[in-house]
Parts: C-alpha cells; structure tokens; sequence
C-alpha cells in the first residue's frame, strides 16, 4: 500500500509540474500556445512546429518565412496544451533527411513532406490505440523509427512509410530514440531502458535496464555508450552492446553534490564530458568515462530544453528565456541574452548560431551562440 501511495503521488507531482509548464505557456499570448517543438536545420533552412498546428520552414538566414503546412486533424485537438480547434499541437521536433522532413504529432500522426515538391505522406502509428506523439522521429537504416505515448516504438520505411515493426513497453514513451550500430535505444516511463534491434524489432538486451524514475529524456550514445537521465534524479552510463551499468551519477543519495530536482532535458556529450541540465537549475558537467563529477554549474532557474553544442560552447536555455553559454574547458557560465519568454523546446544549432522557439510567443530566435547577438526573430502568428 505504501508503495502505491508513493507512485500516486510521484503521478500527482508530475501531472501538476506538467500542467504549470503548459498553462504558464497559454497566459496572455492568445490561444494558440502549445507543444515544445524544437529547431531542425537543412538545406539553408529552418523546420519547426508551430505551436498552432502548422510545419514551418524559415530561411536559416534571415529568419523570411518560406511555406508552412498545416497538420489539421479536422477535429478539436485536446491534448496538454490550449491550442485551437484548427489544427493538431506539435512536441515533437522535426528530422531531417534527404530533403524529407519528418514529424510526429499529437493526434498520433507521423508525417513525411518532401522539400522539394512538398508532396507529403501520413500514418496513423495505431488505428485501433492511436494516441499523442510526444518524442521525435529519427531517421537510420532507411527506416524512420518514432515513439507514441501508447507505450510503443514504431519502425517505418523511411521512403513510403509502410509499417516495419513495433516494440511495446511497460508504459508512456515520451523521450526520442537514438541509434547505437544496428541498435535503437529507447526510455519508457516504466523506468526502463530498452535496446531493439533496428532491422527486426526484436529485443537485444538479455533484460531492459532499470533506472528508479521515468525517462522522459531521451538516450544519447557517446562511442559505445548509451547516458540516460531520468526522473529519479540520476544520469546512467550503459555498455550499448549488453546495457549493463558503467556507472551512475549521483553514486549515491547521500552524495554532497546531487541533483536537487528532476533532470527533463537530454544530456549533450561533449569532448568526454557529459552535460546534464536540471530542474534545479544546475548543470552538472560529469566525466564520462568514470562518472566522477566534475563542475555543478548554477545557473539558478530551471532548465528543461536540450542544450547544444555551438563552437567550443554550451548553450542552454531557461524556462525563463534566459540564455547562457558555458565554456567547455573553464567551465564558466556567461549570459548571452534574456527573451523574456518561457523555453521548454529543445535548442537548433548550425555552426555558432543557435535556434531557440518558443511556443509562449510561437517564435522563433537566432542567437550568436558566442557573443549572445540576436541575428533575427520571426513571429509565426
């Protein structure tokens, strides 16, 4: 019983923190405020979801809006966020890949457009249990594999979308797959990570490795590594050949320097160091080789879009549009520039430049990932 009280009140906690992030996104910007769709880049262009429903391309370098596409379902959307009834909301970020677009939406819907001749493809991941797509696709082995809140991974013919296979889990999938060799890594919220094989679906690890939280963050390989954080305030290093356990940070709960609140965002591995934000507004820079921590760096508001790497920089963002860079080999945290607007969208980079959306305003920035300079800002209302 007291067990299940725990996991009632972890479910509690998680849905209130997730509605605050969603209701803080809706005040005062109209109605059209949903999903945390985050920057892709390809061909000299900009691909985002916006946040009323629509595939967006901008030119990379002036921010001139090219076309969109709307994603209308031809129904109300419902869904995490308050957009209107005119089209579906948009979590997850596109992929790119030889001059497709993929996305994902929330009315369960994985969709291909040609950038070329903006011929487009769609399938509903289960017509029988269709439900949102929160993750993102990603494209290898000519397959496009995705994830659906249903609880499952999907493989799909790159080209035609025609179904592959499917994996189930124990529960929701939020986080984006990686790829490690002929291996799709996955996170569930039944705590669990799962290795498949990419060709045939089926399962390669011996059993799943168990982390104590859900992971919404998605995988991230490093050579033959896989890092995962979840929710149980942890970040994991697996062997992606067996997913067993390298190590794990904090070593322990007692531990002087562990993370306070939940690490949301996915980790970005650099030059063998490993960055993992948190709720807490630290990120912790972590040895990935031996897991010994190396800098908690505070930046003092919470953080729950993905960083990226722009030259020789960390670049996060805040929940609260604040923008810091952090250098790789000091460790020293600069603020580039404040938005003034709520980030929860995983950060775009090409080169220096650095790709920040936001869906509170259902903009979009370019920002010198060095000096902080905004280059331009393109409203998609």
């Amino acid at each position: 019983m007291q067990r299940i009280r725990k996991k009632l009140k972890l479910s509690l906690i998680f849905v209130l923190i997730v509605t605050s992030m969603v209701l803080a996104s809706c005040v005062g910007f109209g109605a059209a405020q949903a999903g945390w769709s985050g920057v892709v880049t390809g061909n000299d262009s900009l691909y985002v979801g916006s946040a009323d429903g629509k595939l967006v391309s901008l030119n990379a370098e002036n921010g001139f809006h090219q076309w969109q596409e709307s994603l209308d379902t031809g129904a109300a959307p419902g869904g995490l966020g308050c957009a209107p009834a005119t089209g579906t909301m948009i979590y997850s970020t596109p992929a790119f890949y030889e001059n497709n677009v993929y996305l994902g939406d929330y009315s369960g819907r994985l969709h291909v457009l040609s950038v070329i001749d903006r011929q487009s493809k769609t399938v509903r991941l289960n017509d029988q249990e269709s439900k949102p797509i929160i993750g993102s696709p990603i494209v290898s082995h000519e397959n496009v594999y995705i994830a659906s809140t249903n609880g499952s991974l999907y493989a799909y013919d790159a080209g035609s979308l025609n179904f592959q296979w499917s994996f189930s889990t124990g529960d929701e999938i939020w986080s984006t797959p990686a790829v490690w060799e002929d291996s799709v890594i996955i996170g569930s919220f039944d705590k669990k990570v799962y290795s498949v094989d990419a060709l045939s679906g089926e399962a390669n690890w011996g059993t799943p490795f168990e982390t104590k939280g859900p992971v919404i963050a998605s995988p991230v390989v490093y050579g033959d590594t896989v890092f995962v954080a979840s929710l149980d305030r942890s970040v994991y290093a697996l062997d992606a050949s067996s997913g067993e356990l390298i190590w794990q940070f904090p070593p322990s709960p007692e531990y002087e320097n562990a993370p306070e609140r939940w690490l949301w965002a996915t980790p970005v591995v650099h030059d063998g160091t490993v960055y993992a934000p948190g709720m807490d507004g630290r990120v912790y820079a972590i040895n990935a080789e031996s897991g010994t921590l190396i800098e908690a760096i505070d930046i003092t508001q919470p953080i729950a879009s993905k960083p990226v790497i722009a030259g020789d920089r960390l670049v996060i963002a805040t929940e609260q549009g604040r923008i810091y860079s952090i250098d790789t080999e000091t460790f020293q945290s600069v603020e580039l520039r404040n938005l003034d607007t709520e980030i929860n969208a995983p950060l775009g980079v090409d080169g220096n430049t650095v790709y920040v959306h936001s869906t509170q305003k259902n903009e979009v920035y370019a920002v010198n990932g060095e000096t902080g300079a905004l280059f331009w800002s393109t409203s998609m209302n």
